[in-house]
């Protein structure tokens, strides 16, 4: 198991208490690249929930369970729709906003705020969709499963 560590930050400021400029960029950016990995996760895991999603559904039409099923095929289905947006809102939060002129490093760091709330904000919304996602598909996999065990089992005739 291998276990990397970043650089410490070195302070170049003459106060300890106080952060430079450099130093709150290298901050933001660490934080850009946590919010940017986690959009990737949920890109991942949203694409393998659809695809989960679309495999249950196509069992249910295929079998002569469909249409006793509907209220889980409405499950996933809206589990499949908000899949989608979920898979929408992260690599929105990845795109760049027009390039803007920064005249002084304050500028830079504001800038940079801006983008880092900005990708922040998709990447939550994408993780909240992803939260919905999984309840619908869960809450739709259940439903199934309830209905196909409480039917009754069919009586073979004696042989």
């Amino acid at each position: 198991m291998t276990l990397r560590v970043s650089p410490p930050i070195e302070y170049s400021s003459q106060d300890p208490d106080n952060l430079s400029v450099p130093e709150m960029l290298a901050i933001i950016d660490g934080n850009r690249t946590r919010t940017r990995t986690l959009g990737t996760m949920v890109l991942t895991v949203c694409g393998m929930l659809l695809s989960a999603t679309f495999v249950v559904i196509f069992f249910i039409l295929n079998s002569r369970f469909a249409y006793s099923n509907l209220r889980a095929i409405m499950l996933l289905f809206a589990s499949a729709l908000i899949s989608t947006c979920a898979i929408f809102a992260s690599p929105i939060s990845a795109t760049m906003p027009l390039p803007v002129a920064a005249p002084s490093k304050l500028a830079v760091l504001d800038t940079t705020a801006q983008i880092a709330k900005r990708e922040v904000r998709w990447v939550r919304t994408a993780v909240v969709l992803l939260a919905g996602t999984i309840l619908a598909f869960g809450t739709g996999v259940i439903v199934f499963a309830w209905r196909v065990l409480s039917m009754p089992i069919p009586s073979r005739p004696a042989v």
